[in-house]
């Protein structure tokens, strides 16, 4: 029998989109899994303690902590609970896209391929294959728990080397497919993400074009 799959949508902040879901509260259950869900935006998962399953599509991993979870957009997942040991987890929930406009053209198509194309293994980080991608996600949490000054700049500064960090280690990803790309879409993606913040103003090309350090007759 198929299971159902339903969508869970996170209302991320226009302006920093990055929730975090953390403390001591985050545990998988052992309930049979009946339904799989997915995400309109980047689950970032820290398993802190003991193991749990991964239900991902049609495979099924154990994760043992210390160990990371990174699942893109529309994939559909489930976390259970391994028979007789604990778990516990944090969360966060980025849309990668709006929040590392800064990244260049080649770096940009780079993500959006990591997002379309991570499966399987791509998505399971062990602590034993990439510690410093384990010390990357816990200084992330710990920047979004604290919440100290600066911390949305340090955020952005720890997203923009985890992602090429996670490019590194996939090795599905082709660097040719991702050059032959346009170029387009990354330059133009600071004007996308004005847009998606500022939708309800009136906005002009003037505006968009200098974003995006080109000509008005060139953004046209």
């Amino acid at each position: 029998e198929q299971m159902g799959i339903f969508f869970r949508y996170y209302d991320l902040p226009a302006g920093f989109p990055v929730i975090a879901l953390l403390g001591n509260g985050w545990h998988s259950t052992l309930d049979p899994v009946t339904r799989l869900h997915f995400h309109n935006c980047v689950e970032l998962g820290f398993l802190c303690e003991g193991s749990c399953k991964l239900i991902l599509e049609e495979e099924t991993f154990v994760v043992k902590s210390p160990a990371v979870t990174i699942l893109p957009p529309n994939k559909p997942h489930y976390t259970q609970a391994c028979p007789n040991d604990t778990n516990r987890w944090n969360w966060i929930y980025v849309d990668p896209v709006r929040l590392l406009t800064s990244l260049n053209p080649v770096q940009m198509n780079k993500l959006h391929q990591f997002l379309s194309h991570a499966h399987g293994h791509d998505c399971v980080i062990n602590n034993e294959d990439a510690p410093e991608i384990i010390q990357l996600v816990k200084m992330i949490m710990h920047e979004m728990e604290n919440k100290e000054a600066y911390y949305k700049t340090i955020v952005r500064g720890l997203f923009a080397s985890l992602f090429p960090m996670l490019f590194r280690n996939t090795p599905d990803t082709d660097d040719s497919v991702v050059r032959e790309q346009p170029r387009q879409s990354g330059r133009i993606s600071p004007a996308i993400t004005y847009i998606e913040e500022n939708y309800m103003n009136v906005i002009s090309v003037d505006e968009l074009a200098a974003l995006c350090h080109v000509s008005v007759t060139h953004l046209r």
